[in-house]
This record gives structure tokens, C-alpha cells and sequence, in this order.
């Protein structure tokens, strides 16, 4: 996860995260897209302190990555 300063033209590392093994996600019954949701769903308090947008790549572009993050109350 990085931020990105669009007035500087830079970014900045916030988080490196290792990817799980398909297995482990199969085990934890989850896809790689409940992860990477579950990840910005629990980070979502310290994400919104740095910005109320977010860029991802078109994979996420899912309504299973969408909806547990905009359904969150915290965000």
C-alpha cells in the first residue's frame, strides 16, 4: 500500500503485505479479492486519515472487493 502525493508528483510506502499461497486462502475460505478487501476493511481508520479516495487496479473493480468496503461503518 502506498499514498500518493499528487501535488509532489511522489509516493510513499505505507505497508508491504505478503500475498497468501492460494492454498492458505483456500483453507481460509477466501479469495484473493476477500483479502485484499479484508486488508483495507481493517486499515480503513488510518487509510481515511490520509485521504477519502483510493486507486486500485481494474482487477478490483468487483463487487466483492466493493461492497465489504463501502458497506463497513467505519468508512
Amino acid at each position: 500500500m502506498a499514498a500518493i502525493d499528487v501535488d509532489n508528483n511522489t509516493a510513499m510506502s505505507l505497508e508491504a503485505i505478503q500475498t497468501p499461497s492460494s492454498k492458505e486462502l483456500k483453507e481460509q475460505g477466501m479469495s484473493m479479492v476477500d483479502y485484499y478487501a479484508k486488508l483495507i476493511v481493517e486499515r480503513a481508520g488510518q487509510l481515511q486519515s490520509l485521504s477519502i479516495y483510493m486507486a486500485v487496479d481494474g482487477y478490483f473493480a468487483k463487487q466483492k472487493f466493493i461492497d465489504p468496503i463501502t458497506s463497513n461503518t467505519s468508512i
